[in-house]
């Protein structure tokens, strides 16, 4: 669908989709079969040119693409052909950096495109790369790794998240904050929970109520909301109660809470839902100003 509400694939499912890698994206496919536990692939046009039949897809880079076919982490075609079985399905990550984490046998490690392992399976968890660097779990302990699979921050935290504007989330003694690349604790671990940055601010929760902060720490939206989200285009998703709406970045809800829950803006749409109950889902697209782009058919 574009942004004038033109649906160019029809929606089979409410099933937010990530964005499109090389010209293929891939899609649960709802066809009230078994087919919709299986992922498949649709190109721009809307047409499934790879059949669904996977447990679990990501995303195409440099003409291949990883998924679970069978309870074998698998690498792809663009026609579906299978180039290499890499071993049992534990999990994976799309490909971020050239390289994407997968889990087999309860090891983590990373591969490339070609589906040599670049970095041994060595590590207890571990996401995605962003910004150079990646998290990885030894043990207990969370730390972050280099390109070469050497640890560049010290495993020292009880949890982290991947690096976004320069800052990393980190868990020490139970509470969150935020290091920089060099391993200095820049924001103070005094928060209960907290969010990535994005657009130079981040949420952070704090007696039970969730607010932003800037990149010097500073509080810059007051600790209200019962939820809150990072920024995307000018906007964040929050709650003052059971319902989402969108707030700038003064904290002003631009378009009040009314949907059951609300996912981030992307090339000018989110996705939102304004059913009464996860059951009884009723999803829409909207633009910037909440006028409905498109919505689902009321049950």
């Amino acid at each position: 669908m574009n942004k004038r509400g033109v649906i160019r694939i029809a929606p089979r499912m409410w099933n937010p989709f990530p964005p499109f890698d090389e010209g293929l994206v891939p899609i649960r496919v709802d066809e009230g079969t078994k087919a919709d536990e299986e992922y498949g692939y649709l190109d721009t046009k809307g047409r499934l040119v790879i059949t669904p039949r996977y447990r679990w897809g990501g995303g195409f880079f440099r003409g291949r693409a990883l998924v679970d076919l069978h309870g074998k982490l698998t690498l792809i075609d663009k026609s579906g052909g299978t180039v290499k079985v890499l071993g049992p399905f534990g999990n994976a990550s799309p490909f971020a950096e050239g390289v994407a984490a997968i889990c087999i046998n309860d090891k983590w490690g990373f591969v490339n495109a070609r589906g040599k392992t670049v970095i041994p399976l060595r590590y207890d968890n571990a996401f995605s790369f962003s910004e150079g660097l990646a998290p990885a779990k030894m043990g207990q302990s969370w730390g972050f790794i280099g390109h070469n699979g050497k640890w560049v921050i010290a495993p020292i935290y009880e949890f982290t998240r991947p690096f976004q504007e320069g800052l990393a989330s980190v868990l020490i003694g139970g509470k969150f904050g935020f290091i920089n690349r060099k391993g200095q604790e820049v924001i103070k671990c005094h928060y209960d929970a907290v969010k990535d940055f994005a657009e130079r601010m981040a949420p952070v929760k704090i007696a039970g109520r969730w607010g932003y902060i800037n990149k010097a720490g500073n509080t810059v939206i007051e600790p209200k909301y019962t939820e809150a989200y990072s920024f995307s285009e000018g906007l964040a998703v929050a709650s003052n109660g059971s319902l989402e709406g969108y707030i700038d970045h003064s904290g002003r809800f631009e378009l009040t809470p009314q949907y059951q829950f609300a996912l981030p803006f992307d090339r000018g749409l989110a996705e939102v839902d304004f059913g009464r109950a996860f059951s009884k889902r009723l999803p829409a697209y909207i633009n910037h100003q909440g006028e409905i782009i498109w919505k689902a058919d009321s049950e």
